[in-house]
């Protein structure tokens, strides 16, 4: 495998993670001003990212190493549904200011295609990966399948889109991943074999060690039903160094 220096620039950082999180489960919005009316004259976007409260502690990790970079993120709870039933369980989403950096990030990934605004991934965006962004990608869509092979949820993407991610992890980082088709949705994941996956969890272990709720995701003997005990609770939580707590909440801060 090539060797792979590790970031150490806040901001650096924060960029790489936050390609990582784009390809994985965030989002961004654009910030649309009212004299105008369509994505092509927006100028700033704000990103969003959202888990269940079980791992509140990887998405506050998540943020505070975003904050050199999109400032503090107002954060909201929600409960958790499934094809529109709630169940039972709660969910956490933050939500950045608008900036016009973000809108540079919207514009890598965000698509007019046929009156629709898709979501893609291109080169330009996997040439700039390292592994915090690897780390994240992981650690948002990604396990361990069999106990043993590491297993990446692409099923947002196209065929061709998984197959450039593929060449990319292989060229870049000299880990060998394969397409999977998801039968049910007609879609793709990634995997790769025991070789290949010692290899990927040895390069993003440095940074997913420090969230402990994760640690399913790099040791397979965990049982994560019986061990996992840490359960945040979400919006009683207080960082101020990463999150306000807008107006709409009627919560008050918490010292």
């Amino acid at each position: 495998m090539k060797e792979i220096k590790l970031e150490n620039s806040p901001v650096k950082v924060a960029r790489k993670l936050l390609l990582g999180t784009m390809l994985g489960d965030s989002w961004i919005n654009v910030t649309i001003p009212q004299s105008r009316i369509s994505y092509a004259n927006a100028t700033r976007a704000f990103l969003i990212m959202t888990h269940a409260n079980s791992q509140f502690e990887y998405l506050i990790w998540k943020a505070r190493k975003l904050v050199p970079l999109v400032g503090k993120f107002n954060i909201h709870e929600r409960p958790t549904r499934f094809k529109g039933k709630e169940t039972g369980g709660f969910h956490c989403k933050l939500v950045s200011l608008s900036s016009k950096y973000l809108k540079h990030i919207w514009d890598d990934f965000y698509f007019n295609r046929e009156g629709k605004v898709k979501k893609e991934v291109h080169s330009n965006v996997l040439n700039r990966l390292t592994p915090i962004s690897l780390a994240v990608l992981y650690g948002d869509d990604g396990g361990l399948h069999l106990g043993e092979r590491v297993r990446i949820a692409t099923n947002g993407f196209s065929k061709e889109e998984v197959d450039l991610i593929c060449k990319v992890l292989k060229n870049k980082f000299g880990i060998e991943f394969i397409p999977k088709l998801h039968h049910q949705h007609l879609s793709y994941g990634i995997q790769a074999d025991n070789p290949n996956s010692k290899i990927f969890l040895e390069l993003v272990r440095p940074y997913l060690e420090e969230v402990s709720c994760l640690r399913y995701k790099l040791d397979s003997n965990f049982k994560r039903d019986s061990d996992c005990s840490a359960r945040h609770p979400g919006i009683n939580f207080w960082d101020e160094e990463v999150l306000r707590i807008p107006n709409s909440c009627g919560r008050k801060k918490l010292l």
